[in-house]
């Protein structure tokens, strides 16, 4: 009789054992990795909730290449495999999964394979499809620097501005269709936060709010303790502030009819002014900032011939780069600054200085009768005998 006691004690100690492991199995994923080309020792795994990044984990590179995480898990959650900050790919991980990751170490976002997660497999078609929107982009814009103060660029510039909102059209359209076909995966989060640029979000109408609320109120329903569908959940209301406050700009109805991009900042009170307004023969858009003694030994310079231009139909549109709002506001009212002054905060992220490729400070474009821009970086004694030439 002892020995049944003691042999069903000990087969049910196994069973719990059992699953006790099984439990603490379900509830890990592991990564293990192949890297071509690595000279770093270590890799990183960083957890992902949307508004922070965390480390939580680093294991060294073997010789070969190879690299293994394991990691416990309760929920699904988003995670990034990164050497540095600056080379990363993000992978998605569910309790249970062992995902298979091969890449080359000098770029782990491009060409790299992933299997074992479905949702990884879903964000690289996102991030595939973004990178090469992204070059289509980058191409259009350099024709449009190495053109636009070249002879007959207007009708140049008409055929590359078509090409360019077609592309970003094209981008939103494929990223509308990728949430409604996975809307039970947490992909659909990275679908709606991804970014053109660093001041503009793929999904950008007004009425793709009603996206984020159809994400976040199926995810809830599926991963209600998951971290990136909670924060989602909760950004809703600031997600539906920055659709309802994109300004307006030249990927607009208005693009379509205008040879050069559309610009619209506020003034020191507060006041929006828009380039497009602006009833002058001949306008030359300035951007600058206060900190910049070149900046300023050119803003200097263009006071006199605001002076002898301006009732010819001369005016000056100031862009200020600059982050500090009360400074810049304290600069203009301090000093005589020629023609009209707007702040752009985003400084070095400006969306406005990306379209115009703008890449370094001071730079002018000049705008002609025609509403064409007939120069670019132009100044002194050139822009002068321009303004002679044409406001005769």
């Amino acid at each position: 009789m002892l020995r049944k006691i003691k042999w069903f004690l000990n087969w049910f100690l196994l069973i719990a054992l059992l699953l006790i492991y099984s439990c603490n199995r379900g509830k890990q994923f592991v990564i293990k990795g192949q890297l071509e080309n690595s000279r770093q020792v270590y890799i990183y795994l960083a957890e992902m909730n949307l508004t922070a990044t965390k480390i939580v984990d680093s294991v060294k590179i073997n010789s070969n290449g190879s690299f293994k995480f394991r990691c416990k898990i309760d929920n699904p959650c988003f995670y990034q495999l990164l050497l540095d900050q600056n080379n990363f790919v993000i992978l998605q991980a569910e309790p249970g999964q062992r995902i298979q990751f091969n890449a080359d170490a000098s770029n782990l976002s491009r060409n790299y394979n992933v299997e074992g997660s479905d949702g990884s497999l879903q964000i690289k078609i996102l991030t595939d499809h973004l990178f090469y929107t992204r070059r289509t982009l980058d191409s259009l814009e350099r024709i449009i620097d190495n053109n636009i103060a070249n002879k007959g660029f207007d009708t140049i510039y008409k055929r590359l501005n078509n090409q360019y909102i077609q592309t970003i059209k094209n981008q939103r359209t494929f990223s509308i269709k990728f949430i409604i076909n996975h809307l039970h995966s947490l992909s659909s989060i990275i679908a709606l936060y991804q970014q053109i640029n660093d001041s503009t979000y793929v999904l950008n109408q007004n009425r793709d709010i009603q996206l984020v609320n159809i994400v976040s109120d199926t995810l809830k329903k599926y991963y209600p303790n998951s971290g990136p569908v909670k924060i989602l959940w909760n950004d809703r209301i600031d997600l539906d502030k920055r659709f309802r406050s994109l300004e307006l700009n030249y990927l607009g109805a208005n693009a379509k009819k205008l040879p050069y991009p559309e610009i619209s900042l506020p003034d020191i009170n507060g006041d929006t002014i828009r380039l497009t307004k602006i009833k002058s023969r001949c306008i030359l858009i300035f951007f600058w900032n206060p900190a910049s003694e070149d900046c300023i030994l050119v803003m200097n310079g263009l006071n006199e011939l605001y002076s002898d231009y301006k009732r010819k139909g001369f005016e000056v549109y100031n862009i200020a780069l600059f982050e500090n709002k009360p400074d810049w506001i304290d600069y203009v009212k301090t000093n005589k600054l020629p023609g009209l002054s707007v702040l752009d905060q985003r400084a070095a992220n400006s969306y406005y200085a990306r379209i115009y490729n703008v890449h370094n400070l001071p730079a002018s474009f000049l705008i002609g009768p025609d509403k064409e821009i007939i120069g670019k970086d132009i100044f002194g004694e050139n822009l002068k005998n321009k303004l002679k030439e044409i406001l005769k």
